[in-house]
């Protein structure tokens, strides 16, 4: 979708060569590339890789760059994993300190994102934008709707907490107008 809206994109994978047949019937202008090459040619990156993965990259790799988090930490896969009270947008925050962080495009499942690159832009879904620069955010807000999405600013990487696995909002696809009040009601709950 990003590409089709004008963006230039590269899609990574540790093993690219099977990732390019993967992508060709959806867009003819996506490189592919090794996750290195994805961050050194990106000012904005676009993380969705099982959590403990996502812990894993050298953190020179996103220096300066924006860094867009879709992960998120379930046990049973991602093993056990200490966050010291910090949420898991958080932890990844801190670990990759020289870039920004935002959170957006995880509380949903693989296939709302399918149907959009397949045309499918019916019932109208929401994705949570959280990141403690406003200008992040204002930056990532056009990426969800040029993915075809309805975007809802959630706030600081604190507000993340409220559309991570196991919370209401997640896997809760919803119009913006609904899914703006539900934030606003956990919000005022946690106090965030």
């Amino acid at each position: 979708m990003w590409s089709r809206a004008g963006h230039d994109v590269m899609v990574s994978s540790r093993h690219p060569e099977g990732t390019e047949h993967r992508i060709q019937p959806y867009s003819v202008d996506i490189q592919v590339g090794f996750p290195e090459d994805a961050a050194a040619y990106a000012d904005v990156i676009l993380e969705a890789v099982p959590y403990a993965h996502a812990l894993e990259f050298d953190p020179d790799l996103f220096d300066g760059k924006l860094l867009i988090s879709a992960s998120n930490y379930y046990p049973q896969r991602d093993g056990k994993v200490e966050f010291d009270q910090m949420t898991q947008t958080g932890l990844l925050a801190d670990r990759y300190r020289s870039a920004t962080v935002a959170k957006a495009f995880n509380m949903m499942a693989a296939e709302h994102f399918l149907s959009r690159v397949q045309g499918n832009n019916t019932p109208e879904k929401t994705v949570f934008i959280a990141g403690d620069e406003s200008a992040c955010r204002e930056t990532v807000e056009p990426l969800v709707r040029d993915a075809q999405f309805s975007a809802v600013n959630a706030g600081d990487l604190t507000a993340s907490i409220l559309f991570q696995p196991g919370t209401e909002l997640y896997g809760n696809c919803m119009p913006q107008d609904e899914a703006q009040d539900v934030l606003e009601t956990l919000k005022a709950q946690r106090n965030l």
